[in-house]
C-alpha cells in the first residue's frame, strides 16, 4: 500500500492481481491496467499509434486493433472477448503471432493484423488483456459461452 501511495506502478498493478485474486474485479481490473511490460507500461511496451478504445459505445462502427500483450495461455483466455467487441458493433483487428492465428482462428469472425503495418487503417487500440476491464468484468459477467474457442481446420 505504501509503494502505491507513493506512485508505484509496478505495486499499483501487483495490487490489482491480488484484488483480481480476491474476487474484487472493478479494483483488480483497474489496477492491472497499470501493468508494466519489460519495464514500460502497457501502452509504452505495445507503441501506442491510434487512441485507446474505451469499451462498449466507444468507437461503434469502426475497426480496433487489439494487440496480444501476453503467450498462449492468457491469449486463450481473453481471446473470447473478441466477439462481445462485434455484440457492441466494433470491428476487431487482432494481431497476435503467427503461431496462434490457428488455434484462436475459428472465430473467423475478425481478421488478423501485422502490429507494424504502416498501411493500418483502424479507430484505436486496446490490449487484449484489458478488454475485461474495458467490459466491467466482474464474477457474474465473465464470459462463459462455450465452446469460445474452435480452432480453424489445418491448411
Amino acid at each position: 500500500m505504501r509503494a502505491e501511495g507513493l506512485g508505484s506502478q509496478e505495486a499499483t498493478s501487483g495490487k490489482g492481481c491480488l484484488d483480481l485474486s480476491q474476487g474484487d474485479f472493478e479494483l483488480g481490473w483497474r489496477g492491472y491496467e497499470a501493468r508494466w511490460l519489460a519495464g514500460r507500461s502497457i501502452a509504452e511496451a505495445l507503441g501506442v499509434r491510434f487512441p485507446k478504445w474505451r469499451g462498449p459505445g466507444d468507437r461503434i462502427g469502426e475497426t480496433v486493433l487489439v494487440l496480444n500483450d501476453h503467450g498462449p495461455g492468457d491469449t486463450i483466455q481473453f481471446v473470447r472477448y473478441l466477439s462481445m467487441m462485434e455484440q457492441v458493433g466494433v470491428k476487431p483487428l487482432f494481431a497476435c503471432a503467427k503461431k496462434l492465428r490457428r488455434l484462436v482462428g475459428g472465430y473467423r469472425s475478425f481478421a488478423f493484423a501485422e502490429p507494424d503495418d504502416p498501411n493500418l487503417q483502424v479507430g484505436a487500440q486496446i490490449a487484449l488483456s484489458s478488454l475485461p476491464y474495458a467490459f466491467g468484468t466482474r464474477l457474474e459477467t465473465i464470459p462463459a459461452n462455450t465452446p469460445y474457442l474452435t480452432p480453424s481446420p489445418k491448411g
